[in-house]
């Protein structure tokens, strides 16, 4: 806003006065009032930025505090933060503080920035007065982790400020969460319930300390369940379209609130037992990589809405995956009807799979299935690595004993699947793609790979030959392994492709596990 009002000859001005005109303007050719405008110019995005900072931080405990609500009892959340302003134009600070006392969840923030000491500024040239300095410590120490220490004294939790030793601070609340009391009294009269309540609670033990929740406000269960589906899926990618690198994200879809939870917490639900996998395959336009997600359910958990004839159920999908460094997020959230007597059954297991196109970089996928008749949940997560589009490279390799029917003018073709783990019989596929070949009419890459013990000892072994391109250009290479009369356990295939015009060589090497109990 407008520059600060300071009282003529004050420390304050002082400040004021060496910030306007010794760090941004030269006193002898730019007038103060002009400095002063420049000064405000440039601090206006550094503000706005700042508030940015605050609400994205708010918003991410908010996240974390709302993954929590279904749990019972009394919960911890550890905030590693650097601070934020306590700003009171910043309204969601104390939204986010009583939406953690109706959780029952307190709040320990950890100042990262460890032990802070000397003084800023101290040793450079021209350094203002020890009082200056003085107050410019208490504005980089307190007023930026004025935020934090409040949010964490709301909920009922403390702060931990100027240390290093987190590790020592983090048993202290392990500590302080294995033992608590629950107190419960009758409110007194005159104050309505959404009116603020103080609370105060005293011990008569001298040299203890106290930390409870400051007060509260009342709500009914029925309000609190209400605020809380329609909190779910505020913003995010649409359900029906993939959002690109670059684009704004479409508003998405309300989903139950149970759904919405399990998509933020960090935790497995295994209502409905769930398994899935990321196949990395060809590139996209924007530099963007095709991404298929395998999603296994098991089908003994799910309701069957069709009877034996045609078993059917109700189920919602719900994917986001997120990508590590950028932070970009795709989402599908889709409600729909699964014929479970086709191809999607197989082994007890129904088998779903969305495509995403991603950037390069590590990426994370949160998968869940919710029973729409039984109300029962499902949900897990999978942390894959997107390889960058340059250079010569393959696709994650397709390995399964399951392969679709063969089809009038289509050959039959491995099915993905969301396992490593497959039964000593019949026979293995393995499927992959070659990327980044040399320049060429007719690219001369030669694959060739071997089936071995974790022990190194090789059991299966094909000899080197080259990769035909297909009838779209397409270097597809596709292997039959039999694993009759195998011995149970740990192996590893090793795929070894190299072109053959250029020299160059990649390897690859997938685990998997022989066992009479896989399916």
């Amino acid at each position: 806003g407008q520059p600060p009002t300071a009282v003529p000859g004050s420390m304050t001005e002082r400040v004021v006065q060496r910030y306007y005109q010794r760090r941004i303007c030269d006193p002898v050719y730019t007038p103060p009032t002009q400095c002063r405008a420049m000064v405000q110019s440039r601090a206006e995005p550094v503000d706005l930025r700042r508030r940015n900072r605050t609400q994205d931080t708010l918003r991410a405990v908010d996240r974390a505090v709302f993954a929590l609500t279904g749990e019972r009892g009394r919960k911890a959340l550890l905030f590693l933060t650097e601070g934020f302003l306590n700003d009171p134009e910043v309204t969601p600070l104390q939204e986010v503080a009583g939406r953690c006392r109706e959780a029952n969840l307190a709040v320990y923030s950890f100042d990262v920035r460890g032990l802070i000491a000397g003084r800023a500024g101290a040793d450079e040239p021209n350094a203002p007065n020890t009082a200056e300095l003085g107050l410019m410590q208490v504005e980089q120490t307190d007023f930026q982790a004025a935020g934090s220490v409040s949010l964490a004294e709301e909920t009922g939790g403390f702060a931990v400020r100027n240390t290093n030793d987190l590790a020592g601070s983090a048993v202290r609340v392990a500590e302080e969460s294995s033992v608590y009391y629950l107190f419960g009294y009758a409110p007194p009269e005159g104050k309505g319930p959404r009116d603020w309540r103080k609370l105060k609670i005293q011990v008569r033990r001298p040299g203890l300390e106290v930390r409870a929740r400051k007060g509260y406000t009342l709500r009914t269960i029925a309000e609190i369940a209400a605020a809380a589906e329609r909190r779910p899926a505020r913003k995010g990618p649409s359900s029906t379209a993939k959002t690109k690198p670059g684009e704004g994200a479409a508003e998405a879809p309300l989903v139950p609130a149970d759904v919405a939870r399990a998509l933020a917490s960090a935790h497995d639900a295994d209502a409905i037992p769930l398994r899935a996998m990321a196949y990395v395959l060809d590139e996209r336009p924007g530099g963007t990589v095709r991404t298929v997600l395998a999603v296994e359910a098991d089908a003994p958990s799910l309701s069957n809405l069709g009877g034996d004839e045609r078993p059917g159920t109700a189920l919602t999908l719900s994917i986001m995956a997120t990508h590590r460094d950028s932070g970009k997020t795709q989402r599908i959230d889709q409600r729909m009807l699964v014929d479970a007597s086709g191809g999607q059954a197989w082994e007890g297991w129904l088998a779903l799979s969305r495509e995403f196109d991603l950037l390069p970089g590590v990426a994370q996928a949160r998968v869940v299935v919710r029973d729409e008749f039984l109300g029962r949940l499902g949900a897990v997560t999978v942390r894959f690595e997107v390889p960058p589009v340059s250079g010569l490279r393959v696709s994650t390799p397709i390995l399964t004993t399951r392969v679709s029917p063969a089809r009038a003018g289509a050959p039959s073709r491995p099915m993905l699947v969301a396992r490593r783990e497959f039964a000593p019989s019949g026979h293995l596929y393995c499927q992959f793609q070659v990327f980044g070949a040399g320049a060429g009419a007719a690219p001369h890459i030669e694959a060739t790979y071997a089936l071995r013990r974790r022990t190194g000892e090789v059991v299966r072994q094909g000899a080197p030959s080259l990769i035909a391109p297909g009838p779209d250009g397409r270097l597809v290479r596709l292997l039959g392994l039999p694993l009759d009369g195998m011995a149970e356990g740990d192996y590893e295939l090793l795929l070894t492709i190299e072109d053959k015009a250029t020299g160059e060589k990649r390897e690859r090497v997938e685990s998997l596990r022989l066992t009479a109990r896989a399916g």
